[in-house]
């Protein structure tokens, strides 16, 4: 049998129709596109997805009926399939939706393998930390036990994930840390530098970007206020960009009360206000992908996230700021106190708008700590996340099992 052809893997992960953002997705299609790159030979099994768009309509119960007919009837076969490959010695990596039915959609071949002590050659690939606020007990832990059950080894991104596993009772052992990356082409030391740098007295405006979902959870309200602080003030220069979709939020009670009506009409007076300064400018891009986000982030100098979503993991915004020679302004939530420190970026204890405001200040004001800070996180990125790290790290795990005498992949 040949190299190539003993090196295969089963991938089962979700991908929905919908543009919506999933980290879930895109860890997987990286994947993919690096393994293909390294000899191995990658087959796809991708589940649907619910339109999670966002709607003022709520669905009445007949719609929820038939969508559910719709894509049971779409998971037939993949099911089919991961039947058949959960009976044999096949590879298979499996990254499942943190839900119920995300559990049971992506997570199917290795359930089976764990209800029949069948672990043979199985890795369950974690993003997202909504994991971590499951009870031992509950259904989904349950399930999620079940299939950890079938695997050899459980991926996941940070500390606050590894302990919540061994929680569940996961064999520590079991449990293999395995960062986050992306696709960016990040600049050179020598660009980060030109783009901090500044030239006697003919200071250059500073450019402030937020960018992701607008959740209030992602704390754009308090970067919002923050910013209308800064212009209060007078006492520095900015350009500032809001980029991003607004979104209803469950994670806590907003302040909007999931009226994205409101919450526009909030941010554009906001905007109003602020562009009366003479200091800092402020617009509104709602959303960015491709070339767009790649622009906006090198031409960026500082990057706010102050994030108080309690399921944070390790948000690809952040870096892709740090490969774009961003200075990161962020939050001590999740796992992104596991993947930076005070060397690499501003954690705040305290997302207040205040504490933000006094953030961006400190930053403005010292152009040598910042480009320092910005130099740091930057070999961050280059040693810890960049992409060829990234799938090298997955490839000495996939070692592991091509090391197994007697299994066929």
């Amino acid at each position: 049998m040949s190299l190539k052809k003993e090196k295969t893997i089963c991938l089962f992960y979700s991908k929905g129709k919908s543009n919506i953002f999933s980290g879930q997705r895109i860890a997987s299609e990286i994947l993919v596109k690096g393994l293909s790159r390294n000899d191995w030979k990658a087959k796809e099994f991708c589940s649907p997805t619910f339109d999670r768009l966002n709607s003022q309509k709520k669905p009445s119960k007949i719609e929820i009926v038939i969508a559910m007919i719709k894509l049971l009837s779409q998971l037939s076969f993949l099911w089919i399939n991961g039947f058949l490959i959960s009976l044999s010695k096949h590879l298979v990596y499996v990254n499942p939706g943190q839900s119920v039915y995300g559990l049971l959609r992506d997570g199917f071949p290795l359930l089976i393998r764990g209800i029949l002590s069948y672990h043979s050659r199985g890795i369950v690939s974690l993003h997202g930390s909504a994991f971590r606020t499951w009870e031992s007990n509950s259904l989904e832990a349950t399930l999620l036990k079940i299939i950890i059950h079938g695997s050899r080894f459980v991926t996941v991104l940070g500390t606050g994930q590894r302990d919540k596993l061994k929680e569940f009772g996961v064999s520590k052992s079991k449990i293999v840390q395995l960062d986050n990356t992306c696709l960016t082409e990040s600049l050179s030391s020598k660009d980060i530098l030109n783009k901090h740098k500044f030239y006697g007295n003919h200071k250059k405006t500073l450019k402030v970007v937020y960018l992701g979902y607008l959740l209030e959870a992602k704390g754009y309200v308090q970067f919002l206020e923050a910013i209308e602080l800064l212009a209060n003030s007078k006492e520095i220069d900015l350009e500032v960009t809001l980029c991003g979709q607004l979104k209803t939020d469950n994670d806590q009670v907003p302040r909007f009360n999931n009226n994205l009506l409101e919450s526009r009409k909030w941010i554009k007076e906001l905007i109003l206000r602020v562009n009366q300064s003479e200091s800092i400018s402020l617009n509104w891009i709602e959303g960015a992908s491709g070339h767009q986000k790649a622009s906006l982030l090198k031409e960026s100098h500082i990057f706010v996230l102050p994030s108080q979503f309690r399921v944070e993991a390790q948000p690809l915004s952040i870096l892709e700021a740090l490969a774009y020679g961003c200075t990161v302004i962020t939050s001590k939530v999740g796992e992104i106190p596991d993947m930076l420190d005070s060397n690499t970026a501003i954690l705040l204890d305290n997302c207040s708008s205040i504490s933000i405001a006094n953030a961006i200040k400190f930053l403005v004001e010292d152009d040598s700590i910042r480009t320092q800070m910005t130099l740091q996180g930057f070999e961050l990125f280059s040693q810890r996340y960049k992409f060829d790290v990234h799938i090298s790290n997955w490839i000495k795990l996939l070692d592991n099992f091509l090391d197994q005498k007697g299994d066929s992949l």
